[in-house]
């Protein structure tokens, strides 16, 4: 429907009477690939709402977020970077760029003032928690980890990658009993092909460990 209302806007005998402005239209084809994991096929989409009407908070972000998924690392920080200097207290831009940051290891100490300040502005997303627990598993905090993930675990009791998450830091510190429990809770939750298998590997290390540890 939003391509047969974006050929229509495009016709020569059209006019400016749309139900809808273009450029929205064109960002919305461009969220619904997005959605559907089909970042190459969004890009030209909002590439076009960019062009329609610059600096659009949500085109510069749904861009950005394409970006980093289809490995344009560069142009994806530059624009986050845009996004938080015309918005600064925009929580899912200060997220998203905080937890990638941390899941690549960089900006660790910048990663955290993000997500710190997203957890301030919405203290009830699980997801925000899960971010902070996150960073500071990756600085190796992991008193400061385990408190944030559980409580991120507390909020949002459905979401996989968080009991992954959690299941990491229990490892870490030697709750290893709790670990597989969430590791397995985490695969039963359902997890992206490349985290399942990930996870499922880490489940069968820690099985073998412990089945060699009573031995």
């Amino acid at each position: 429907m939003i391509d047969n209302a974006i050929a229509q806007i495009n016709q020569p005998q059209h006019f400016e009477t749309a139900f809808i402005e273009p450029d929205r239209l064109y960002q919305l084809a461009g969220n619904l690939h997005r959605y559907q994991g089909a970042c190459d096929t969004a890009i030209p989409y909002y590439l076009e709402a960019e062009k329609r009407r610059p600096q659009t908070l949500l085109t510069m972000r749904g861009l950005a977020i394409c970006y980093e998924q289809t490995g344009l690392d560069d142009e994806a920080e530059k624009l986050f970077l845009a996004v938080l200097q015309r918005v600064p207290d925009d929580a899912l831009t200060l997220n998203y760029l905080g937890y990638w940051w941390a899941d690549d290891g960089r900006h660790l100490d910048e990663a955290i003032a993000l997500i710190k300040k997203a957890v301030a502005l919405q203290p009830a997303s699980g997801f925000y928690a899960d971010s902070l627990g996150w960073v500071y598993y990756r600085l190796g905090r992991m008193d400061d980890a385990i408190e944030w993930l559980e409580r991120a675990i507390q909020l949002a009791p459905t979401d996989a990658i968080i009991s992954d998450h959690l299941a990491d830091a229990y490892w870490a510190v030697g709750r290893h009993l709790e670990a597989r429990y969430k590791w397995q809770h985490a695969l039963d939750l359902g997890l992206a092909d490349q985290e399942r298998d990930a996870t499922r590997q880490k489940l069968s290390d820690a099985t073998t460990a412990g089945t060699k540890s009573a031995q």
